[in-house]
């Protein structure tokens, strides 16, 4: 089974590590591109990640650019599609800039690593604010958990590699030119970065944005249930873990959620939904 990649532009974002008072503990990150990835064959579609609401970029000071044209809605309009077409979509991990479009997808499934799951118990002050719940507590009658690595259809199958956090999975596809590796944030480890700020930093990026960035004891009690009931609470997360450049050794190519490199690929034809011209997006076969 051959598949072809749709990559789809869903805007930039600039996080800055700013205090109330206006000074910066740390340096920003700027202009961050983001991508969602479509797979797309004969049999069907699977989708890579929804992408990030400009609205839940948090901490005084960040910011979101992202079109019209760039929202999951128009990307998929540009191809033609409609949420009710896609059936499967593969989460790389639940951090808030790759789940901001679960709620569009009415007949859905998501696969997520379990281990996204059993991070929670053991979140830090900082890891707190990675996560959008209110994107994902609602669906979660539709997660189909998975432990390590697993083929979701033929040609596509997800790795377990941990790495940017617990439970990360990166997707191989099976292409015309080989293996090719949808990588999530897999080289981007900030852990030791993130938690040198203080305490009193996170709880006040929490308050820059309200609610958004803060978990509430509702969320707490129905997230803790839905483990319970998938015994999720009986076993730590795996501690195996699989780095970039092992992965680049059985790879035809790696594309990465925040990697420029999408925007500037030289594109080649392929058997793909009727091109309209609109969106902003890139094909590989």
């Amino acid at each position: 089974m051959s598949w072809q990649i749709h990559i789809l532009a869903n805007g930039r974002f600039s996080i800055r590590f700013r205090t109330q008072w206006g000074g910066d503990l740390l340096p920003s990150m700027e202009n961050i591109p983001s991508s969602i990835f479509l797979a797309y064959s004969a049999s069907g579609l699977v989708l890579v990640d929804t992408g990030f609401d400009p609205e839940d970029v948090g901490g005084h000071g960040s910011f979101a650019a992202q079109k019209r044209t760039e929202s999951l809605e128009e990307l998929l309009k540009s191809l033609g599609l409609v949420p009710e077409d896609v059936g499967d979509v593969i989460m790389t991990h639940l951090h808030w800039d790759h789940t901001a479009g679960m709620r569009l997808f009415p007949h859905a499934r998501f696969h997520v690593q379990a281990d996204a799951f059993r991070a929670f118990l053991c979140l830090k002050p900082n890891e707190e604010t990675y996560y959008r719940p209110q994107h994902w507590l609602p669906l979660l009658d539709r997660m189909v958990l998975i432990e390590g690595d697993k083929e979701i259809v033929p040609g596509i199958r997800v790795r377990r590699t941990g790495g940017h956090c617990a439970g990360h999975q990166v997707v191989l596809v099976e292409t015309e030119e080989g293996t090719l590796a949808l990588a999530g944030d897999l080289p981007f480890d900030y852990s030791g970065l993130w938690s040198s700020l203080p305490a009193d930093f996170w709880e006040d990026y929490r308050r820059c944005k309200g609610e958004k960035t803060g978990w509430s004891d509702e969320q707490w009690k129905r997230l803790r249930a839905f483990m319970k009931k998938n015994k999720l609470m009986d076993a730590p997360c795996g501690t195996r873990e699989v780095s970039f450049s092992r992965l680049r050794r059985g790879c035809a190519r790696i594309l990465l959620t925040h990697d420029p490199g999408p925007f500037i690929l030289t594109v080649k034809s392929g058997n793909s939904r009727p091109d309209s011209g609109k969106g902003s997006r890139r094909m590989l076969p």
